[in-house]
């Protein structure tokens, strides 16, 4: 199936996904209290934002110059490079059967074609992406199948575009943003040829802005509504503030118009959603759920279990945490990494057990954990957590570290 391609459209498209993923970055960037233009805007800095005590000044240097070549050549061959690897995974999967059913899942991600499947009663299929493992069942149907070898010459063409489009539109602080063009536009291309009830699990960040504009296109020209979009909840949308409040601290440049159906963990979800994400004009009908997972019984039956729900923003508190309670017998800690920002070697070598695998989930007593989906999920078994924010300066760690050590005599160490 050929579908026609409006380069400006999808362009104008791309940068618009891209100011979201500026909005995530730059709030980042003041939850770790580190100016965006000193490190050269580079992406992703809950990624590498723990690696800044070590390599501070290297890390600055690298960031500023990959900035200039990027602009110059670096930009391109990475570009031509995920053609090149996409392209061989497209001579391996395209050949499979295009899916006949007329629900489809978006696994983005692999928390996607987790939690999406138990929301739908129709026969469906689960367009995976090549670069992101998904679980795996009979009705996955790999993003290859929906695209044709013009479609990986266009992708690479716009992805080098998109770095013209951006420095002209006055966005060149923020240019090495364009390393996710190339899988932004082949995944567009195959989503657009699409018809039907999409399901994605992203809230506002790049794949999130692609379904929405894919909806609105398809919608738009049919003028009786052909595709009908659905959003699930994946995580908590609540960013613990220092003074203990939860604050949605991202200002999006583009939010969600297309979502007819949204489903919500809780009443506070859904105004974030409604005040924040989705468009004023969008009347998506709400329906609520709740997260739930199967924990996995691991070590001493008769000790205390403690599990740390980890995220590199985190590793100075958490660290800190996990030393003070080395000293206290009959008491067993688990540490699960985020999975899209691994940890640091900080956390190695330490007296917790790393939970590795993004499947188990380990049976435990309390959870220590950021606002995160996983407080949600074992809230609704029965354990409670010790709830801290994300990012703690170095100014506050002692505080937050006294409420850990009330927090723990109180519901631990005397009860």
């Amino acid at each position: 199936m050929r579908t026609d391609v409006n380069y400006h459209r999808i362009l104008h498209e791309y940068l618009l996904a891209t100011e979201n993923e500026i909005s995530i970055d730059s709030a980042q960037y003041k939850r770790i209290n580190i100016y965006s233009h000193s490190m050269g805007c580079l992406p992703r800095p809950s990624r590498w934002s723990s690696l800044l005590k070590k390599y501070g000044l290297l890390l600055v240097f690298f960031a500023h110059v990959l900035r200039v070549f990027w602009v110059a050549f670096i930009g391109c061959i990475y570009a031509l490079y995920e053609a090149l690897v996409f392209a061989k995974q497209w001579k391996q999967l395209h050949c499979d059967q295009w899916p006949s059913v007329s629900d489809y899942i978006l696994s983005f991600s692999y928390r996607a074609s987790k939690i999406v499947p138990q929301f739908i009663v129709e026969d469906y299929a689960v367009i995976t992406m090549p670069w992101e493992p998904a679980v795996t069942t009979a009705k996955n149907v790999s993003l290859c199948v929906l695209l044709d070898p013009y479609d990986i010459v266009r992708s690479y063409v716009l992805s080098i575009a998109s770095i013209l489009y951006m420095s002209i539109h006055g966005r060149l602080p923020w240019i090495l943003q364009t390393f996710t063009a190339f899988r932004w536009f082949v995944a567009y291309l195959g989503i657009s040829k699409l018809e039907g009830h999409l399901y994605i699990a992203e809230h506002y960040d790049r794949w999130a802005v692609l379904a929405d504009v894919v909806a609105g296109q398809k919608n738009g020209r049919s003028g009786g509504g052909s595709n009908k979009l659905s959003l699930i909840q994946h995580g908590s949308l609540k960013n613990l503030a220092m003074d203990e409040s939860f604050v949605f601290d991202i200002s999006l440049e583009y939010r969600m118009n297309n979502v007819q159906e949204l489903f919500v963990y809780d009443e506070y979800s859904k105004n974030i959603f409604l005040t924040y994400i989705i468009g004023k004009e969008c009347t998506p009908k709400i329906q609520y759920f709740k997260p739930v997972i199967s924990t996995v019984p691991m070590g001493r039956r008769d000790s205390r279990k403690i599990l740390f729900v980890g995220h590199p923003s985190s590793e100075l508190l958490q660290c800190a945490m996990e030393e003070y309670l080395r000293s206290f017998e009959n008491i067993e800690l688990y540490y699960k990494p985020h999975p899209k920002n691994p940890a640091t070697s900080m956390v190695t070598n330490r007296t917790w057990e790393i939970i590795e695998s993004v499947d188990v989930f380990p049976t435990v007593d309390y959870i220590v954990s950021y606002p995160s989906t996983l407080i949600n999920e074992y809230e609704n078994i029965g354990i409670s957590a010790f709830l801290h924010p994300v990012h703690v300066a170095s100014a506050d760690l002692d505080d937050q570290i006294d409420r850990f050590k009330k927090w723990f005599d109180d519901n631990i160490r005397h009860s």
